[in-house]
């Protein structure tokens, strides 16, 4: 690939007078515009060239504006230029144009200026312009920022004097419809577009119903629709109609109605209705509940008279043959159908023989019949046949013969035939015995002067290469074929220098190959090769462990992807579609990317790639399944996107997301042998999605745990508060009727709130709890993520703040002891409520502050006598059951027996403790009883202190709790 670039060369080459050079020059300077030097004076060039006296190449000049747009430094200055030439005399150029506008429109910042320059080219005097202008807004309206506004333009272009605009148009509301807000008052205009009077235009509004009937909300008027334009007086329509049923089956609300209509339909006298019909029932088959009534259609369409039906239903039996519940009858029909004197019947035949041979019934009739078509005298109809025997060699009986009849076919005099035989050659080269006759013909055939030859042979190079006889001499004839003077050949290098890749010994110079052809004179070579870097990076990236690897190796896919996307933006909208294989890969990996690695803009962005995506998808039922993996994997993220451990209906998400992962991985599976590394890809993104799931769920787990740890240390209405939230998860873990138990729980949370009283729980403290969980319930309904993870944050802020002044307490208490007394007491004085904490220090300040009565404190004296005396009584009790008590009474048991010496009042500090600590964990039994009783005195004593006491603040609390 090029480094570095001669700038004076390319400058002489793009003014030379002749035409060949410029139009190189320009391909070139498109493909690496961005490694010139100097793209101020490349730029400039290019605006020069506009003014070409051949319009062809001023046109190719503007186009190239487009792709350059986006490495100017001054996009102001370069949008200003472009603009300019929108005003050009030659039509061409304003095509070109427009073009580049589409190209560019990504990177232009003000885009509704762009969107109206182009809305104004849409009345330009010349149609291909106006047209041109249409098909560019359809192509950039995912990235305007109004989307309502696009609606609303499309809608006005729908009544457009110009039939084509007309149709581009409709087909763009289509498109557009999934964005739309209010999907209602679309659907009541679109609605009017298909009944718009004295136009086809509503012919074209039908045809396209099916692309967003999915999306529609009210479903019952749009199938209503249906039912009614069913029996139109126009054939057209009901032949519309036919086709949409297939399009829309899944989505119709109610199905036995739907297959009435398709009943009816069935006998329509114009065949065009009874085309689309057998079309649409080769698509919905599998979900028709009556599968041998719908089997029966099929055999009376299968004799119908018009040759068109028979073919299209050859073509339905090849997609439905393994799901028809009478095969034997399956198998004679095509056996008829392969004897019907016509050439689209017989080539549709023979390719249902080759996807469905492995489930037929009598595989030497079906062998017979294939031997037979690959004799047929139509040429077209023995191309098919022996592309057929390549796809069913591993089930044909007589390999040998199979084996020379395509072998007889690669030096057939029809070279379309020779391009057939030498593909079915390398399906089944691993199993030929005689490798080296295939080898030799195919190294023989590579010299065939002939287009179709040199085709047939490069493609099956890279599918055998892993099996090459000589792998050298395979590498040279590829990249001889990646210099082949026809773009298509070197197209059909890139391919199988893909195919290949896997297997080669200097990857580096199938890479450099690769990237050469990135610079090729023919743009669509360009396109391909810019894909083939993407598919190679797919490749690599599929067998890295490392997810930064992974994701950094994805990203350079998603580069050259967008490279190809970029070059195929210079096609004519037909070559678009036949030569734009990025055109599906670009929006689908942007959205596995999203999905894997973006899942903060997740909401924003995967929906509008899938979308783009889908409307790509050219018939590839292994590309839809793909983009449901993705779909299936987005929405496992965004079932636990922001979850926590309040959710009412978390263990119903998390199992939905489970299931999610695991419908993607079986449809990974399913796409395996088509699109191995696509799905390689996928399956890797399905393990990061599951372990960024499984991150979430432990961390689900982890705030309730987190939580109850930060009360288990507090007063026991908090604790429970705590106990509570871990009960919460444990239910959600076990618990099938989730949605009921984890609201009543919830519920339960603030209804305990409700009764601790104030003395435990400050007011505003309840209020602010209180508040968080109905802000968190209110989010979970909003979805709002960053709402819930700032409330649950602040709730644990609160929490932590419940008993803030109670640990200050606990320092108060603890500072009257030394530092033995303190290890024991401390594990004491933890334990205790609020309140408790609260009675012992007002005792102990009264003694310090001498406030107790004499009486008081012989009754203390007593207290503190026979609660030693309990505690010796019940110490060898709780000793087998309770061993952390037990040790703890026998601690403080010891405390109070030495020193000896213990002062009174020091007796009565030591004691005081102990008592609701005991009481907390003796409940039953005459031990229990006497101890409440004793604490009942010491709170007897706590309520005749003084009121004005300043820490007695909480004693009207208490005294009228419950």
């Amino acid at each position: 690939m090029l480094t570095t670039i001669d700038q004076d060369e390319f400058h002489a080459q793009l003014f030379s007078p002749k035409k060949e050079s410029k139009e190189a020059a320009i391909g070139q300077l498109t493909a690496c515009f961005f490694i010139f030097p100097d793209k101020v004076a490349a730029w400039n060039d290019l605006l020069l060239l506009t003014n070409d006296e051949d319009s062809a190449i001023g046109r190719r000049a503007a186009q190239a504006l487009g792709f350059a747009y986006a490495y100017m430094p001054n996009k102001k200055k370069a949008w200003e230029d472009i603009h300019r030439i929108c005003k050009h005399k030659e039509y061409p150029v304003r095509q070109g144009i427009v073009k580049a506008i589409r190209l560019a429109f990504v990177h232009i910042p003000d885009k509704k200026v762009a969107w109206k320059t182009l809305l104004k080219l849409v009345h330009d005097k010349n149609r291909f312009v106006r047209e041109d202008a249409v098909r560019a807004l359809k192509l950039t309206y995912s990235y305007f920022p109004d989307i309502n506004v696009v609606w609303d333009e499309f809608v006005r272009l729908s009544k457009n004097k110009d039939f084509n605009i007309q149709w581009i148009s409709v087909g763009a509301l289509g498109d557009v419809y999934a964005h739309v807000p209010d999907k209602e008052a679309a659907w009541n205009t679109y609605l009017k577009i298909i009944y718009y009077p004295g136009s086809v235009i509503g012919s074209v509004a039908l045809h396209t119903l099916g692309k967003f009937f999915a999306y529609i909300p009210d479903k019952e008027s749009a199938w209503s629709t249906i039912l009614t334009l069913s029996s139109h007086h126009e054939s057209a329509i009901r032949a519309l109609i036919a086709y949409n049923i297939g399009c829309v089956y899944r989505h119709v609300p109610d199905k036995a109605i739907a297959w009435n209509v398709l009943l009816n339909l069935s006998n329509d006298p114009d065949s065009d209705v009874r085309d689309k019909l057998v079309e649409s029932l080769g698509k919905i088959y599998p979900d028709i509940p009556d599968k041998e009534a719908a089997w029966n259609i099929l055999l009376t369409l299968a004799n119908d008279p018009d040759y068109f039906v028979k073919m299209r239903t050859a073509d339905a039996l090849g997609k439905i043959f393994s799901h028809i519940p009478d095969k034997e009858a399956a198998w004679d029909t095509l056996l008829t159908l392969s004897s019907v004197p016509d050439y689209f019947v017989k080539t549709s035949t023979a390719d249902a023989l080759g996807k469905i041979f492995s489930h037929i019934p009598d595989k030497e009739a079906a062998w017979d019949t294939l031997l037979t078509l690959s004799c047929d005298s139509d040429s077209r109809v023995r191309e098919r046949a022996v592309l057929a025997l390549g796809n069913v060699y591993s089930d044909i009986p007589n390999k040998k013969r199979a084996w020379d009849t395509i072998l007889k076919s690669t030096n057939d005099p029809d070279s379309r035939i020779q391009m057939r035989a030498l593909h079915s050659l390398g399906m089944i080269f691993a199993d030929i015995p005689d490798k080296e006759i295939a080898w030799n013909t195919l190294l023989t055939l590579s010299h065939d002067p002939d287009l179709n030859v040199r085709i047939g042979v490069v493609q099956t190079l890279g599918k055998i290469y892993a099996h090459a006889p000589e792998t050298g001499v395979a590498w040279n004839t590829l990249k001889k074929f990646s210099k082949d003077k026809n773009g298509h050949v070197r197209i059909e290098a890139l391919h199988a220098i893909r195919s290949a890749y896997p297997f080669l010994v200097n990857k580096e110079l199938a890479k450099e190959t690769i990237l050469q052809l990135t610079q090729d004179i023919d743009p669509t070579v360009r396109i391909f090769a810019f894909h083939t870097a993407g598919t190679i990076s797919i490749q690599i990236a599929c067998d890295l462990d490392n997810d930064n690897l992974f994701r950094s190796e994805l990203e350079n896919a998603m580069r050259f992807f967008e490279q190809s996307y970029q070059e195929s933006e210079l096609l004519s909208e037909q070559e678009k579609m036949d030569k734009n294989p990025a055109q599906i890969c670009y929006p689908l990996y942007k959205a596995f990317y999203a999905v894997t690695f973006q899942k903060k803009t997740l909401n924003e962005t995967v929906e509008k790639f899938i979308l783009e995506a889908q409307n790509a998808i050219i018939r590839s039922d292994a590309r839809e399944q793909l983009i449901i993996i993705i779909e299936k994997l987005a929405n496992a993220l965004t079932e636990v996107e922001g979850l926590h451990i309040h959710d009412p209906t978390l263990n119903t998400r998390l199992s939905a997301c489970s299931q999610y992962c695991s419908e993607a991985e079986a449809l990974i599976e399913s796409v395996e042998n088509e699109r191995p590394y696509a799905a390689g890809i996928m399956r890797k993104g399905a393990q990061i999605v599951r372990r960024d799931i499984d991150e979430i769920n432990a961390e689900i787990y982890a705030q309730a745990e987190e939580i109850c740890q930060l009360t288990r240390k507090k007063s026991p209405p908090i604790k429970e508060l705590g106990v509570d939230i871990h009960r919460l998860v444990k239910q959600i873990k076990e618990n099938n009727d989730v949605k009921n138990v984890t609201r009543e729980t919830i519920q339960g949370i603030n209804d305990k709130i409700s009764l601790i009283p104030p003395s435990v729980l400050q007011p505003e403290l309840g209020k602010a709890i209180k508040a968080l969980l109905s802000i968190i319930q209110d989010s979970i309904v909003k979805e709002d993520h960053q709402q819930i993870r700032n409330s649950l944050d602040e709730l644990k802020q609160l929490i932590l703040k419940v008993d803030s002044h109670i640990d200050e307490l606990e320092h108060t208490i603890l500072a009257r002891f030394d530092k033995t007394e303190q290890k024991i007491i401390g594990g004491i004085i933890s334990e205790l409520s609020k309140t408790d904490k609260q009675i012992t220090n007002d005792i102990f300040v009264a003694l310090e502050e001498q406030k107790l009565s004499q009486k008081d404190l012989t009754e203390l004296k007593q207290i503190v006598k026979k609660t030693n005396e309990i505690l010796i009584e019940i110490k060898n009790d709780v000793h087998e059951n309770q061993q952390g008590f037990s040790d703890r009474i026998e601690q403080f048991i010891e405390l109070q027996n030495n020193p000896a010496d213990y002062a009174v009042k020091h007796q009565i500090l030591v004691s005081i403790p102990i008592l609701p600590f005991v009481s907390y964990n003796v409940t039953v039994g005459s031990p229990a009883v006497k101890l409440r009783t004793l604490w009942e005195g010491v709170k007897g004593i706590w309520k005749k202190l003084p009121k004005s006491h300043p820490e007695n603040f909480m004693y009207n609390d208490y005294a009228n709790s419950p």
